[in-house]
């Protein structure tokens, strides 16, 4: 008997569901996980925890300042071994394995002077290295969105477009 396997790039069956983050970046994660936002927080942009009702472990999303002026910069300083070479939102980042018990999941970004961090605790690490790629599979960075590019100029071109239109019709009568 053939057995046919689909492979989807999001590891998960479960239904998700979208962060959107005020420092500019969104992901997806499964409904069932329990998000904290860690509001207390005020020494980092994002400190952003998921967890598990069944699962020993957590994801938590970073946005921090930083002095390294990029990837290699800032695994040089935290004198980070084995780093590999990956990508988040499309760009270039830098992903390692730090610990033992458990073994911490991270990929690194600087991006506009920012570090993002997605860091995985594994301490179920079937299950929660297939969270830490479903995240990373679907963060993006988002617009800041005081500045709606993309909507403001279909507007001008289509109100332009009625004045030149109008002006038209006016000669025609």
């Amino acid at each position: 008997s053939n057995v046919t396997v689909t492979v989807s790039p999001i590891p998960t069956s479960e239904p998700l569901v979208i962060w959107e983050d005020q420092s500019e970046f969104s992901f997806q994660y499964p409904e069932s996980l329990k998000l904290n936002p860690h509001a207390e927080d005020t020494e980092n942009y994002a400190h952003i925890e998921l967890t598990s009702a069944t699962h020993s472990g957590s994801l938590t999303v970073w946005t921090q300042d930083t002095k390294a002026l990029d990837n290699e910069d800032w695994i040089k300083r935290d004198k980070i071994q084995g780093a590999i070479d990956t990508t988040l939102a499309s760009m270039p980042a830098k992903k390692f394995l730090t610990g033992s018990e458990p073994k911490i999941l991270t990929t690194i970004i600087i991006r506009n002077g920012y570090l993002y961090k997605i860091e995985a605790n594994l301490s179920d690490v079937d299950y929660w290295s297939k969270i830490f790629d479903t995240v990373s599979a679907t963060f993006k960075y988002q617009p800041a969105s005081n500045q709606p590019e993309a909507e403001t100029q279909p507007q001008m071109q289509s109100s332009a477009n009625e004045e030149a239109i109008d002006e038209f019709e006016e000669v025609v009568e």
